[in-house]
């Protein structure tokens, strides 16, 4: 079975209830089923993390995310704008982008070569 399992981060370093739980699962189900792990990058994550992430996917789809700093300018104008939105902030923007990745994901996978 080929499993797509979508998260905000990447794991390693393996080191929050959340990451501890998501990585031991995700270990055990890469024994019988292929995992294609869907993250962000905000170009914070450990210079290696993308290299142990073999350990718990078999492929990792990377999605570049830049937040605003927060009390910038920016960051109040991106307040405004949402103010109308039934998203979170920052989810509008950020949700599009992850939605085309995941649309190319199924349209790849629908149809096996």
């Amino acid at each position: 079975m080929r499993i797509l399992w979508v998260k905000t981060e990447l794991l390693h370093p393996v080191d929050k209830g959340g990451k501890i739980r998501t990585y031991h699962m995700l270990k055990e189900l890469k024994r019988d089923h292929h995992i294609t792990y869907l993250t962000l990058d905000n170009g914070c994550a450990d210079p290696n993390a993308c290299e142990l992430a073999k350990e718990y996917c078999n492929e990792l789809v990377i999605v570049p995310h830049k937040q605003r700093e927060k009390f910038s300018a920016g960051f109040y104008a991106e307040l405004t704008v949402n103010l109308g939105s039934r998203l979170p902030c920052g989810e509008r923007s950020l949700s599009a982008r992850v939605q085309v990745v995941l649309m190319c994901w199924c349209v790849i996978f629908s149809h096996p070569l």
